[in-house]
Parts: structure tokens; C-alpha cells; sequence
């Protein structure tokens, strides 16, 4: 007699052969164990439930994503760990998974938007001190003088322009 073996987590492992009981007769069964084939069901496995097969999902292979990181992963196993998701990650930096999804943190992604903005900021700064510094020099000559002030009114639209960028 042929019967159909599950783990101790219910999914199924196999078929098995009892043997005939060699005293008082009928078969040696294994311990776990069901008389129905379960189906094959692609991207499913067996799983033993109340006396019966279930299909649920088999994830080995996989893609997944650390909630806490992000970065995708094969899974080994077949059902997802905890921890992971088989919803990607979307790739712009901002996302962090709450709750199920994937959402953009507002917070972190305007501090680091902010703090570059701020840096370019600076540096804005920097050559516009160096363009004050040409114009004021009295060993400048003038048309050196006239792209200095040109280059300074570049610089502060390009200032304003990366003050309109910040986030709020």
C-alpha cells in the first residue's frame, strides 16, 4: 500500500510503501502520513491541514526583500521568513517598509535633500567670495571685473534656484 508522508511542519515529503505487518496482519504505516496524492501545483507545495492537502505558496527560489535593508534576497525556504517581503523595493532611496508597504519617509528623504542642497549651497557661497574678491582687487582690470560681476549674478540664481528645491 502506497500512502503520502508529510513533515512535522505538514508539507509534504514523499510517498511511502508500508509493509505488511508481519504480526495480526493489515500495514506498518508511517508516523504522518495521509492516503491521498496531493496535487502538483505549480509555484504551490502540500501542506497537511485537518486531515487533508492545502496548496499554499512554495517561495523557494524566490526573490525577496529585507524590510529593514531593502535588499533583495533568493528564499531558501518555502514559506518568506519574517523579516522579508516578496513585495520589491522600489528603487528610489526614500522607501522603508511599515505596515505591509513599502511608503516613502518624507522626513529622512528632506534632511538628506536639505543637507545637499545646503552643501551646494556653500559652495555657491565660496565662488561668489572668490568673484567679490576679483572685483574688489584694484589689479584687476575691468573686462576680468565684468565677468566677475556677470559670474556672481549666475551664481545667485543659481542659488535661488537651489533654494526653491528645498523641502519644506
Amino acid at each position: 500500500m502506497i500512502v503520502y508522508t508529510y513533515d512535522e511542519n505538514g508539507f509534504y515529503s514523499g510517498q511511502h510503501v508500508c509493509q505488511t505487518n508481519p504480526v495480526g496482519g493489515g500495514f506498518l504505516y508511517p508516523a504522518r502520513y495521509l492516503l491521498d496524492q496531493p496535487e502538483n501545483i505549480s509555484g504551490k507545495v502540500a501542506k497537511h491541514e485537518n486531515g487533508k492537502w492545502v496548496y499554499v505558496n512554495n517561495y523557494v527560489g524566490s526573490e525577496i526583500w529585507n524590510v529593514d535593508d531593502g535588499i533583495k534576497r533568493i528564499c531558501p525556504t518555502r514559506e518568506v521568513p519574517n523579516g522579508f517581503t516578496t513585495d520589491p523595493k522600489p528603487p528610489d532611496p526614500w522607501y522603508i517598509y511599515r505596515n505591509g508597504n513599502w511608503i516613502i519617509d518624507e522626513e529622512r528623504r528632506k534632511a538628506v535633500t536639505n543637507s545637499i542642497i545646503e552643501l551646494q549651497l556653500r559652495e555657491l557661497d565660496i565662488k561668489r567670495i572668490r568673484a567679490v574678491a576679483e572685483i574688489s582687487d584694484d589689479d584687476t582690470g575691468a573686462s576680468v571685473k565684468q565677468e566677475a560681476k556677470a559670474k556672481i549674478k549666475t551664481l545667485n540664481a543659481e542659488a535661488d534656484n537651489l533654494r526653491k528645491q528645498m523641502i519644506k
